[in-house]
């Protein structure tokens, strides 16, 4: 099975980190309880919904999501985010695994990983961060790769959806 790595480093302590991976805002697409053992469904309007099932949530670090239903290849699928401190500042590493090694989402779903670290970074380095940036918009951007074209396209020139930037380093294995 396939997986992708990445790795950031953020300038804020651990505990708001994984605050940022472990909370929902009100975001009303998604549905259910952040926990362990709860799931959450992620729904768009015509689209199936994702369900992600919070596998462990070691407090301040580490977070494992499943996805236990879902559309494309992303069902089945896992990710493991482990926080560590580092001088200060708070060391994220994620893992995406479970794809088959020839699937077509693996490539769009690692670059929306780099994405998604920035935008983790943004938020627990911000003191007052724009609303829509707690899980329920990792999620929410999670699902841009999969979703339809004109929807996906509409994220990025709106701006909801920004390229990665900063110290963020990635790997495809």
């Amino acid at each position: 099975m396939a997986k992708t790595s990445h790795k950031i480093t953020i300038n804020a302590p651990k505990s708001r980190v994984f605050d940022a991976l472990s909370t929902k805002d009100d975001t009303p697409q998604v549905e259910g309880e952040v926990g362990e053992g709860e799931t959450v469904v992620l729904g768009f309007k015509d689209e199936v919904p994702f369900h992600w099932r919070f596998v462990e949530v070691a407090s301040p670090t580490r977070i494992k999501w499943e996805c236990v239903e879902g559309p494309g290849a992303v069902a089945g699928t896992r990710v493991d985010f482990r926080l560590s401190d580092r001088d200060g500042r708070t060391s994220v590493e994620c893992d995406h695994e479970g794809f088959r090694e020839a699937d077509r989402a693996l490539r769009s779903c690692n670059t929306l990983w780099g994405i998604l670290m920035g935008c983790l970074r943004d938020y627990a380095e911000t003191p007052k961060p724009r609303p829509g940036l707690p899980i329920s918009a990792l999620m929410l951007d999670l699902a841009v790769p999969f979703l339809a074209e004109p929807w996906r396209q509409a994220m990025f020139e709106s701006g909801q959806a920004q390229a990665p930037h900063g110290s963020i380093q990635s790997r495809y294995r």
